[in-house]
This record gives structure tokens, sequence and C-alpha cells, in this order.
């Protein structure tokens, strides 16, 4: 009767172990759901100007630049090394409001610190990227 007992003992085990396992996978969850919010610029219209920091970086030959605009206007994205020379524009356009994103491909630049800065509807952010080859 004993060995009845302790089976009964080792379901119970089991099914802690079962209830544990579930709820790790959904904190798990809700964690991955609650970094891609952070990482990933909401699909509705901004209410502010926002240039996000390029992912990855450092980089490798390209990256990708997301901003978000809340009115549409003309928009002026460009690259600058670190002397301050620029060295590409990647958007110089109207651009609708809302998130966008923009690849830089750096294949024919050196490693380095690299600037990039948005300018749109009087607004301007420069933010910073490293360049690894």
């Amino acid at each position: 009767m004993a060995g009845l007992g302790d089976n009964a003992g080792n379901n119970s085990g089991i099914e802690n172990l079962e209830l544990s396992q579930n709820r790790i996978n959904e904190i798990l969850s809700n964690i991955i759901q609650k970094k891609s919010n952070i990482l990933s610029p909401s699909t509705t219209t901004p209410a502010n100007f926002l240039l996000w920091q390029n992912y990855p970086n450092p980089f490798n030959p390209s990256t990708t630049i997301t901003f978000s605009i809340p009115i549409g206007s003309f928009v002026k994205l460009k690259v600058f090394d670190i002397t301050g020379k620029e060295v590409k524009t990647l958007v110089n356009d109207f651009k609708q409001a809302g998130s966008h994103n923009v690849t830089f491909d750096a294949g024919n630049l050196p490693s380095g610190v690299y600037y990039y800065e948005l300018t749109a509807a009087q607004n301007t952010s420069v933010k910073r990227m490293v360049l690894l080859k």
C-alpha cells in the first residue's frame, strides 16, 4: 500500500511540474511580447517626432534606421563620419506621417563611428552608430 501512496505522490509532482512549465512558458511569452513592443515602432500614427537607435549596432555592413513623424513633412536623413563630413543621404523626400524604416548599407565605408541626423518639420535628432568590419 505504501507503494501506491508513493505513486500518487509522484503523479502530483508531475502535475506540479507540468503546471510550472506552463507558467514558465506563459512568462516567457509575455517577456517576448513586451520586448517586441519596445523594439518595434507602433503601427499607429505617432504622437511625436522620434529617431530610433539603429539596429543592429554595431553593424556590418548594413543596419536599419527607423524614425517616426507625427505629420507628413519633408524629411532628410543623412549619415556623417566622425569628422562631420556627410557620407550619404538616405532620405531627402516628403514622407507621410507614421513610422519609416531605412536600410543603410555601409559596405564601401571603413570601420568607425558614424552619426545619422534626421530633420523633419523643424525637428532634428542625431544618433551614433558603429560600423565594425
